[in-house]
């Protein structure tokens, strides 16, 4: 058992050297590449730079530009204010609209008034606000001559609203989430706002909820009008924005042309048919070649041509370019990459198309975001924007790609980062975490363990990549077994090669990923130590989020097979942490957010009256993806720190660490005398 393997582990205090090649700090302040765009008359290439500052604890976008044609390099355009956060945390895409003539490109930006529209003139440089709404702009539509958009309840409406229910008190019901701030609970569009929850699972809205309105004015924004509903919904504006059905699989893809409406329709698994449906009414013209098989991502038609632009994913997140001739059934790879290659942020983000060229976010294990211009006819690749020159990230560290299969032939693929020498261990520990590692892998889905700085600290770090069940229906718990059939292969076959310890391993995960690395920590003897950011399901749960008017309770019976927990006991017993903790062993680190830590409580109760070692911090005004900069390198410290302590007896020489190290050995002796 790991349990025994704390006995007697030596705990020393680092010597101080050279700080390992990735900096923490310039980990967090990475810059990210998004939303490219190409204008109208092509003349231009816009993308948005998301920065993250520590000192000022904030995150700014800014719009850059840069001319199709090479001639100069790009430059700043624009200030895009603060992000617009999803539900979930991280900066929501938009891509820019354009004005037909190409001179103006429009965006949403977050100032001190609120969501306003914006457009800027990559020409002449030229900045202005279009809008001065007394609400935020929720979406809008460019036109030939004019411009619309839809807000809600105006921003002094919903803080008088905020008021009236502090003083007269908030009336429970389906849309008050229990574990979340009634009031002032995360960053809304520049401020602390009530949040109340819409739909189903975890979508939020303002504490009056959706009320749309529609606006329409010239390009300039002025001679503004109230717009109809109706009118509105012809210009193509929606009326609110939609999330998808929880469980319904990936969205299916579309773009027009003359020649036809491209259809990317794609099953739950990903596999995708690929047709072009005629405005004849004729029979689809289908993509037969074996390249559109499989994971076709995105796609564009080619300005000007019958040729389609395909994205097609390979396993472990590398991307390719396709050319599709429709007119005579051709397809071609164009360029392939060793990550994602798109219009940054997701994976299903489409590259931006000139008739000649692909403007797209190139991000790999190996190359940190970055912009690069595709020729569409050879392949041909040159660097636009590489704003990530000179910030320490540890690329001099490489990444390895790994894949394998277990004994029942389910797939894997992840990033292996090998421990790097420190003359303290032939056989070095090893740290992995599970769920998604995306372009350039940092800290692994949510991004919270700095893979590169553990693997310059000596312990070697592997980021895998989920593998489900076969089945028709979710299934949590086979995806969960699946997932420790994956790790006990790899980390054998590892093991075996003499490359890590497989004595000395170490776990941490977000959200799939956090219930992952606890049913490794319950179901197995794999781990010393453990980090998740994600409170637990456990019985508490579903009556906290069990208010008449919320719908928990049809996903928590369908992914996961939980209900009542009176009449699904033994289920409870089997997928809840908390109702286990007599089997869990390693030493558990928790960092969760203000938003969710409340869901989880007997769990952290638990674990805290136990002889496990045991520690856990929570992170205000943050959702379930923490945002803030200052606190996610606090996340990436102290876990650097955790793994370092429980997995190389290792200590940070930093004075003001000493409490923390003296309470981390107490809970060693204590788990050492408890055996």
């Amino acid at each position: 058992m790991v349990t025994g393997l704390l006995i007697g582990l030596a705990i020393a205090a680092s010597p101080p050297s050279p700080s390992p090649s990735p900096s923490l700090r310039d980990m967090v302040e990475m810059r990210v590449l998004s939303s490219v765009s190409v204008s109208s008359d092509e003349r231009w290439v816009v993308y948005r730079q998301e920065d993250g500052s520590v000192a000022e604890n904030r995150r700014r976008l800014s719009w850059w530009a840069a001319p199709t044609d090479g001639s100069r390099p790009a430059r700043k355009i624009a200030d895009g204010g603060a992000p617009i956060w999803t539900d979930a945390g991280p900066a929501t895409p938009e891509i820019p609209q354009w004005t037909s003539d190409g001179r103006w490109f429009y965006f949403r930006a977050v100032t001190d008034n609120g969501a306003q529209l914006w457009r800027a003139s990559p020409d002449d440089g030229q900045v202005e606000q279009v809008t001065r709404d007394a609400a935020d702009i929720e979406a809008f539509i460019v036109g030939k001559t004019d411009i619309a958009w839809r807000v809600g309840p105006t921003r002094q409406a919903i803080l008088e609203a905020e008021r009236d229910e502090y003083d007269r008190g908030v009336r429970i019901d389906g849309a008050v989430d229990p574990s979340q701030n009634l009031f002032d609970a995360v960053d809304v569009n520049g401020r602390f706002a009530a949040q109340r929850l819409a739909g189903q699972w975890f979508a939020r809205r303002s504490v009056l909820g959706p009320a749309p309105r529609f606006f329409n004015a010239a390009l300039d924004g002025r001679s503004v009008e109230p717009l109809a509903a109706p009118d509105a919904k012809a210009k193509g504006l929606p009326a609110a924005n939609v999330p998808p059905a929880l469980f319904s699989g990936p969205p299916d893809v579309g773009a027009t042309s003359p020649t036809g409406r491209l259809s990317i329709r794609r099953s739950r698994d990903g596999d995708a048919t690929v047709e072009v449906l005629r405005p004849s009414g004729a029979e689809p013209i289908a993509c037969q070649h074996r390249l559109c098989s499989g994971k076709i991502v995105a796609g564009l038609w080619r300005p000007g041509s019958d040729v389609v632009v395909l994205t097609r994913q390979e396993p472990g997140y590398r991307q390719a370019l396709l050319t599709w001739d429709v007119a005579h059934g051709r397809v071609r790879e164009l360029t392939g990459s060793q990550g994602l290659l798109g219009g940054g942020l997701t994976e299903t983000a489409p590259c931006a198309l000139t008739r000649s060229r692909a403007f797209c976010v190139v991000a790999s294990p190996t190359t940190p975001p970055r912009l690069e211009s595709i020729d569409l006819d050879t392949g041909g690749r040159t660097i636009v924007a590489a704003p990530n020159t000179g910030l320490r990230l540890g690329e001099d560290i490489t990444p390895e790609p790994l894949a394998w299969t277990d004994a029942d032939g389910h797939a894997f693929t992840g990033v292996f980062f090998p421990a790097q020498a420190n003359g303290h261990d032939n056989r070095p520990p090893l740290f992995l975490t599970y769920y998604l590692c995306q372009g350039f892998v940092l800290g692994g889905t949510g991004d919270e363990w700095p893979l590169r700085a553990l693997a310059a600290s000596g312990i070697a770090s592997l980021c895998v990549n989920k593998t489900g069940a076969p089945a028709e229906k979710q299934d949590s718990v086979a995806n969960y077994n699946v997932a420790l059939s994956g790790i006990r292969t790899i980390v054998g076959r590892l093991a075996d090669a003499g490359r890590v310890d497989r004595t000395r391993i170490g776990m941490g995960g977000l959200s799939f990923g956090s219930e992952v690395a606890m049913w490794v920590a319950t179901e197995s003897d794999l781990l010393r130590a453990v980090s998740i950011s994600t409170p637990q399901l456990e019985p508490a749960y579903y009556w906290i989020h069990g208010v008449a008017g919320r719908h928990n309770h049809e996903p928590l019976k369908i992914a996961w097979g939980l209900g009542d927990p009176a009449q699904t006991a033994e289920r409870w017993k089997l997928v809840s942490p908390a109702l286990k903790t007599d089997r869990i062993h390693a030493a558990v680190l928790m960092q969760m957010s203000e938003q969710e830590y409340g869901i989880g409580p007997e769990l952290l109760a638990r674990l805290s009256n136990s002889a496990t070692p045991f520690e856990a911090y929570v992170f205000a005004h943050e959702p379930h993806i923490k945002i803030q900069p200052r606190h996610k390198l606090a996340v990436y410290q102290r876990n650097l720190d955790w793994f370092r302590f429980w997995l190389q007896g290792r200590e940070d020489p930093d004075p003001a660490k000493t409490d923390q190290y003296a309470r981390w050995e107490a809970m060693r002796v204590r788990a050492d005398t408890a055996r």
